[in-house]
């Protein structure tokens, strides 16, 4: 399958079923997508438009700013686990799990910034092009 048809056929996973294997499969998705691209940009290889760029600029974007819906998802989750009585932790004391609250709210606020920085990378690499006489990339 390529890229291509993964990318296409990535939609349907947000209907679900869901469960912790098919969510846990998705963040392994991303991690590993993330690790193509920085194969697939590395200099030398097969990255040689500035249109491109912007490309996956805007699609990074979008990637970041979807990333603080689900970081409050998994807080939300864990903060009701803990009010329900349902979380306990190896050190016998809950101190972990503030932590783990904590970092994930300033996560979310990084993964904002990252969604507005990214925003702004893109639209500053519209006008980039790759001159050839005729002001198109070449």
């Amino acid at each position: 399958m390529t890229p291509q048809e993964i990318a296409a056929r990535l939609p349907e996973l947000t209907g679900g079923p869901h469960d912790d294997a098919s969510i846990t499969a998705m963040a392994q998705i991303t991690a590993e997508a993330i690790r193509a691209l920085n194969h697939a940009t590395f200099p030398g290889a097969a990255l040689s438009e500035p249109a491109t760029v912007y490309r996956v600029l805007g699609e990074l974007a979008i990637a970041a700013n979807r990333l603080p819906q689900l970081l409050t998802q998994l807080a939300r989750w864990l903060d009701a686990e803990k009010t329900a009585g349902r979380l306990a932790h190896d050190s016998g004391s809950l101190d972990a799990l503030y932590r783990v609250l904590a970092r994930l709210d300033e996560a979310t606020r990084w993964a904002g910034l990252l969604g507005g920085a990214l925003d702004d990378a893109q639209q500053a690499t519209a006008g980039l092009y790759r001159p050839g006489g005729d002001g198109e990339d070449q």
